[in-house]
Order: structure tokens, then C-alpha cells, then sequence
């Protein structure tokens, strides 16, 4: 609700004013009356009122000398109606040039005033939104060079004077961080929500303008003065409250830096605040304090692949029992090699990358991943843990059942398939145990559904091809023993030879021979 001041010298002519107007309606609150110019000026320059609606005829000085001081010399973005009688109407005019917003004709018509306050109130919340915003921008500039140490000592006294701060006090850095479920859904709290935040923390630090600072999307700074936290007892108190206040509704971390003393030591309050955060994806907890985690060094190198070798293993076997057990113990991981956030990504991407190898692999189309997008740029996403491994476990689920989904299409014509790589690959080193990894198969159950399909174990129908192959070769061909062994999938000629004589009944060297002497015969 805006705040409106009603200044005339005739009392029934504000009396009336009040009557004549549905202020609540229009957006606004009469906050006051005056019945001259200087202590209109003291209200003013006191209340700090949105709007004043001002005759200008009035005793001690007029309206327009009022609106002159208010708005050249003290500066102020207060609005101006004026209100006048007829003869007085061409003093108005010189109004203009000092900013007046409109200036209307007594007797007030009720429907022209309303109109005027409407259209007024839009004027005050959209300029109120871009000074946010520009404040908002100062600020981030601010922080980035608190951040890197680059920020001179005026610049810190001025941020102090900004923020009414004494320069020699001790204070803490508040870091507040809203969870969102993905990077698609992050998006700015509204005005409604940024309003009732600044409620809260307004009504938990009574005595304290509330400066906000916003260092990313979704998270909001605030620097905690020592004094101002007498009826809280103490920042660890302060920011309990703060949290049971704000996660009424919604889900979120609060970071807060070790007590801070002078202005050259803001920038370190709020690096303390920003390393709390390293912490979030290790910890379970909601509130992190910077004087106690900043005691254990974070691991800044990404886990090698075996610390997930399990779970990839799991997903492959369809197992969800064994993936959910597998990704906490990840998860538990990198708590107890306190990993950084930045370790923490990178051993996620990798894992993630490997998944889609094996998925791509199988040629499965991956947009049958439902979590897939949700899971790409997941760290733009402000998440906590229990987030982070909710999103983890359906991706690794929708991994699996796809893997799961395609050996059955597999099994139901796919083998012939994997027949099929069999005789393209035979002269290879192949094995059942090789083909079921290419395949994504059991070896068990692939050798079962060979066996079903072509009434042959799968070692005897290799052995079969490669011995009718090698005829091929020595009927048609004068390639020595061990070269024809070589190439039809044989590493040792002995074996080749003896595994010939089992088959054929005579050795290789005797079935050349045999094949020649029938061909010369026919001719």
C-alpha cells in the first residue's frame, strides 16, 4: 500500500478529500495532514510519503516552494498533485517544471482524482521495480570485486553509508539459496515473494534497514550487523528462526559467514558465506555456518570411474534395489572424501556420459530418457541433496529400463541380430561372454536363448562356421594350414587341426588332398 499526505490550510477541504475517496481501492494509505508548507516539508522529509496532494495557497510558504525544497534541495522522489481554485490555476503551471504529476481544479471531481491516483501508483511500482533492479545490478558489481578483493576502501565506506552501517563494526554475511527441481523450472521469485522475505527478515531484525543482494538467480544476500541481533541472542539463532520462518513453503539452504569485525573484512564475510555452500551436497542439513566447515579441506578432483562401477553394473542388470543402493553409496562417497561442488559435478557429467554411452551403444534413441533434460545443466539448478539424488535415480532407472526394454525386443527377433554379427565376425576373437557386453546381454541367458533358437549351443555353432569357412579355404585356395587357421578365427594351428579331425574326420591336409583327387578324376 502506498502512502499518501494531505496538505491544505482548510481543515473541511481535507476532512472532505478523505470522505471523497476510496484510497484502499486506488492502492494508497492517508498516512497524514498538514495545514501549511513547513511542516508539510518536516513530514515529508520524516515519513518519506509516496504522494502528496497539496493546495497552493498555505501559510509559511506556498505549495510550490514546498514541492522547490522537497525536490531540488532535499532531492526527494516524492510525487506532487496539487490541487487549486480557479484564480490560482496559473500559478500551477510554473509547477510543471519541477516534476508535478497533475494538478487539479477544486471543487475535485471524485472520478478524476481516482483516475489520477490509478494511473499514479502504476508510475510508483514500475520506477520502484527498475530501482530494484539497478540496486540489484550495484550490488552484484559490489560483490564481485568484495569477492576478488578488488573493491577500494571509499567504495566500502560508501557501501556502508549505503546499507547504514557503522565501518568499525562486526557483522556476518547471510547467503540464502532456493531449491529448484531443475534448470528448465529455475526462474526470479516474484514481487509477492520477495516482498513477504523481506517481511520476515524485517520482522526478525526490527531495528534494521534491510539491504538485499542477489549474487545469482535464486540466491539473496544480507549483511547482519552484531547489534542488531540482541533479541535473537545470536546468529546461529537468528538464522534458525530466519529458516523455520522461510521454508514454510518453500525449500531452501541458508549459508552464513564467522563474524566479521571492520569494512576491509566485508569481502571476507562474504567468501565465508559462498565456501558454506561447497558443503550442501555433502551434508543433509539446512543451515551451514562457515566458522565450523571451514576447518575441513574439499577434495577439488572428481571421483575416479570405479567409485561408480557398481552402479553402472546394476543399471545394466535391470536391478533397481541395486541401483538405489549403488547411488547412495556414491552419494555417501562424497561426503567422506569431501568432495567440492565443483568435484561433485564433474564425477556426475562423467557417470552421466558413461550411461548414455551404453544406452547410444544399443542404439536406443535417447530421448526415451524422461529425466534426461531435467539432468542436463542440473547444477544451474539450485538443488539440495536429497533433490540431486531424487533427479539422479530416475535418470539411472529410465537408463536401465530402457536397456531392459531392448534385450527384450532382443529376445523376441533381436537374435537373429546378434546371428547375424556372428557371421560378419566369425574370423574375430569372439565369445559368447564378448557378444552378450556388445549386446548388452547376460551371457547366461544369451547362451539359453541361442540355444533355443538354433537348436545349437553357441560355442558349436561358431566352431561349425569357422570349419565350413576353412574348407571353403582349402577347396579354393593354396594357403598353408596356419594361414587358413588365422583366418577363420583359430590362433593356434593345433587346435584348429585338432578341431578339424573332430568334425570332418580327417585332417585338414587330407580333406585338400581328398577335394583334389575327386576333381581330378572328374576330369
Amino acid at each position: 500500500m502506498l502512502s499518501v499526505l494531505l496538505v491544505d490550510d482548510e481543515i473541511f477541504f481535507r476532512q472532505g478529500l478523505r470522505a471523497l475517496v476510496n484510497w484502499e481501492a486506488c492502492g494508497f494509505e492517508v498516512v497524514g495532514e498538514q495545514d501549511n508548507g513547513e511542516d508539510a516539508f518536516h513530514f515529508i522529509v520524516n515519513e518519506r510519503p509516496d504522494v502528496v496532494i497539496t493546495d497552493i495557497r498555505m501559510p509559511e510558504f506556498d505549495g510550490l516552494e514546498l514541492i522547490q525544497k522537497v525536490i531540488q534541495e532535499e532531492k526527494l522522489t516524492t510525487k506532487f498533485i496539487i490541487v487549486s481554485g480557479y484564480d490560482e490555476f496559473k500559478y500551477a503551471q510554473q509547477a510543471v517544471k519541477y516534476g508535478v504529476c497533475d494538478f487539479l481544479l477544486k471543487p475535485i471531481d471524485e472520478g478524476t482524482l481516482e483516475t489520477t491516483l490509478v494511473q499514479l501508483a502504476e508510475t510508483i511500482n514500475r520506477e520502484s521495480q527498475k530501482s530494484r533492479q539497478s540496486t540489484t545490478q550495484q550490488n552484484q558489481e559490489l560483490l564481485n570485486q568484495l569477492a576478488l578483493g578488488t573493491i577500494s576502501e571509499q567504495q566500502l565506506l560508501e557501501v556502508y553509508h549505503t546499507m547504514g552501517l557503522n565501518s568499525d563494526e562486526e557483522h556476518y554475511y547471510v547467503l540464502i539459496e532456493h531449491h529448484y527441481h531443475s534448470a528448465q523450472n529455475q526462474g526470479q521469485l516474484s514481487h509477492t515473494q520477495m516482498q513477504q522475505m523481506m517481511n520476515i527478515i524485517q520482522s526478525l531484525l526490527p531495528d534494521m534497514t534491510i539491504h538485499m543482494m542477489f549474487p545469482q538467480r535464486g540466491q539473496f544476500g544480507i549483511i547482519v550487523p552484531q547489534r542488531f541481533l540482541r533479541q535473537n541472542g545470536s546468529i546461529h539463532n537468528f538464522v534458525k528462526q530466519l529458516h523455520n520462518r522461510l521454508a514454510v513453503n518453500q525449500q531452501l539452504h541458508i549459508y552464513y559467514s564467522e563474524k566479521c569485525t571492520g569494512v576491509h573484512f566485508l569481502g571476507e564475510a562474504y567468501r565465508g558465506a559462498r565456501n558454506a555452500a561447497q558443503f550442501k551436497y555433502i551434508d543433509d542439513r539446512q543451515l551451514f555456518d562457515n566458522a565450523e566447515l571451514k576447518q575441513h579441506e574439499l577434495r577439488t578432483i572428481m571421483l575416479p570411474s570405479d567409485a561408480y562401477k557398481g552402479l553402472l553394473h546394476e543399471i545394466e542388470q535391470h536391478n533397481e534395489a541395486g541401483v538405489k543402493r549403488e547411488l547412495d553409496g556414491l552419494l555417501e562417497q562424497f561426503g567422506k572424501q569431501r568432495c567440492s561442488v565443483e568435484a561433485i559435478k564433474a564425477t556426475i557429467h562423467k557417470l552421466v556420459a558413461d550411461c548414455l554411452h551404453i544406452v547410444q551403444t544399443m542404439q536406443i534413441d535417447k530421448n526415451r530418457l524422461t529425466h534426461l533434460n531435467e539432468l542436463i545443466g542440473w547444477e544451474a539448478a539450485y538443488m539440495n541433496r536429497a533433490t540431486l539424488r531424487e533427479l539422479l535415480l530416475s535418470f539411472a532407472y529410465d537408463c536401465s529400463r530402457c536397456i531392459a526394454e531392448e534385450r527384450k525386443e532382443i529376445a523376441k527377433g533381436g537374435i537373429q541380430r546378434i546371428k547375424k554379427y556372428i557371421d560378419m565376425h566369425y574370423a574375430e576373437p569372439i565369445s559368447l561372454k564378448s557378444i552378450a557386453a556388445q549386446f548388452y546381454i547376460n551371457p547366461v541367458y544369451l547362451g539359453q536363448l541361442f540355444k533355443k533358437n538354433y537348436q545349437l549351443y553357441f560355442n558349436e555353432y561358431l566352431l561349425q562356421l569357422r570349419i565350413q569357412e576353412a574348407k571353403k579355404l582349402l577347396r579354393q585356395t593354396d594357403l598353408k594350414i596356419y594361414e587358413v587357421a588365422d583366418k577363420v578365427g583359430f590362433s593356434h594351428p593345433e587346435y584348429f587341426v585338432s578341431q578339424f579331425e573332430k568334425l570332418e574326420k580327417l585332417s585338414p591336409t587330407a580333406y585338400r588332398q581328398t577335394f583334389k583327387s575327386n576333381a581330378a578324376g572328374e576330369t
